[in-house]
């Protein structure tokens, strides 16, 4: 069975929950730090969390060989031509460019250094779509995972619509919001990436076989959001909706203070309020746009863009 998602880091996860076992797993613990004051007991307590909770663990069947990540963050920009046409490939080079000059005397190498990380990811993500039109074709049994994250929910979508055509059986686990392991306590999540490896095996109880007519209907659906073409896509109420690209404005100006703020604050300050599951590049190019707009003033500007300074005007 071939396993699709959509975020490379989910991608690695996922490995290591197929070769996850009881030992390595509780050998992992030593690798924790803590920052900050801590006593023995309270390091021993925190270990003793630690332990409990891995012991939970279970291993995901499968081979690690057979998960593929299509991480092409279709809900950002144009979809009106193929998945992998020089468009798409041009945005994704955008959006996953780091905008941190890096170390001092050590720029130019550093830069260098994410461009090839940047080429090699996508290269691997093209094979992994090839690798998916070949598996179908043949007629293999395939499992998506994804959620209502937006890049997620679209590569669900856009999958379902290559997928539809072909003689495959095709199943998913849609993430729920709450899990459950002990009657106890209660896990909440927004997004596969924020999954640990030893949890994925929980989630299989949630798989579902997709029928015909459903593969169609959502086909239908992506084949009207790709003629909309709209600058964004968000999920509103459970639907995948196109929006206008200031869509996310309102929750940033919502969160900015009435003092100085650094634009690393501000989008830290959305991802972990908000979790709506938006690019944080995104997010900076979207206050990049209210600062040409007038909406906001630099203060102290900085080599590293995410330490400038801004306010309100």
């Amino acid at each position: 069975m071939l396993e699709i998602v959509f975020n490379n880091s989910v991608k690695g996860a996922m490995k290591c929950a197929m070769h996850y076992n009881y030992t390595n797993i509780i050998g992992g613990v030593s690798a924790i730090s803590i920052i900050g004051d801590a006593t023995k007991k309270d390091i021993k307590s925190f270990l003793r969390r630690e332990a409990k909770k891995r012991k939970m663990y279970r291993s995901l069947e499968g081979s690690p060989q057979d998960i593929i990540s299509l991480p092409f963050q279709l809900d950002i920009g144009d979809i009106s031509g193929n998945i992998l046409d020089d468009k798409r490939k041009k945005l994704l080079n955008l959006m996953n460019t780091w905008t941190i000059p890096g170390p001092p005397g050590m720029e130019e190498p550093f830069q260098e250094s994410l461009k090839q990380g940047l080429e090699a990811e996508g290269r691997d993500a093209i094979a992994d779509y090839n690798r998916l039109i070949d598996y179908a074709q043949k007629g293999g049994d395939i499992r998506i995972w994804w959620s209502d994250t937006p890049y997620s929910a679209c590569g669900y979508y856009s999958t379902i619509s290559i997928l539809a055509s072909y003689k495959c059986k095709i199943t998913a686990v849609k993430l729920p919001k709450y899990l459950s392991l002990d009657k106890k306590s209660v896990m909440t999540f927004s997004s596969w990436s924020e999954v640990e490896a030893g949890y994925f095996y929980y989630f299989l109880p949630y798989e579902q076989e997709i029928p015909k007519w459903q593969l169609e209907e959502i086909s239908n659906e992506w084949k009207q959001l790709k003629k909309e073409n709209a600058p964004l896509r968000a999920v509103i109420n459970g639907t995948l909706n196109s929006v206008s690209d200031d869509f996310y404005d309102t929750f940033l100006k919502a969160l900015m203070p009435a003092g100085e703020f650094t634009v690393a604050q501000l989008i830290s300050e959305i991802l972990t309020t908000k979790r709506l599951g938006v690019s944080d590049r995104w997010y900076q190019m979207r206050i990049n746009n209210m600062i040409e707009r007038e909406e906001l003033c630099i203060v102290k500007d900085d080599p590293d863009k995410l330490r400038k300074i801004l306010k309100r005007v």
